[in-house]
């Protein structure tokens, strides 16, 4: 998805996403994850919520297997939806379909992944390093 559109997901194109088989998307997270990119998550867990609900974490972009293994141990107590690679024509809408975006990298060259997320509406959370202080605002 370059360059990133304003509006780039449009609510039509998210639906598609929600009703895929598995847990709806909720708190999305693009991207590889690869030792650079594996801030510990539990710094920005996404479930609680004061116990009224529990929230999904989406993880789209290729894994190494020992990462999906650590992911699922730290969340155990959470519903995971692993995507695989997403196409650069389907990011809009898995961008908009999320109720949250997290990205705790440590470090990015630009940081698109949150610009594009950015674009699409969801709230993004990300690291205070590298250029993602200057992306995020």
């Amino acid at each position: 998805m370059n360059p990133p559109a304003p509006g780039g997901g449009r609510p039509l194109q998210s639906a598609g996403f929600r009703r895929r088989p598995g847990p709806a998307p909720d708190h999305g997270a693009a991207g590889r994850v690869p030792a650079v990119r594996r801030r510990p998550l539990t710094e920005q867990e996404p479930g609680g919520h004061g116990g009224r609900r529990t929230a999904t974490l989406v993880v789209a972009g290729a894994s190494l297997p020992s990462q999906v293994t650590a992911l699922r141990q730290r969340f155990a107590h959470l519903p995971i939806r692993w995507l695989g690679a997403i196409s650069s024509a389907d990011l809009p809408a898995l961008y908009a379909a999320a109720t949250a975006f997290v990205f705790p990298s440590l470090q990015e060259g630009f940081g698109l992944p949150v610009l594009e997320a950015m674009s699409c509406g969801p709230p993004v959370a990300c690291s205070n390093t590298s250029s993602l202080p200057e992306v995020a605002g």
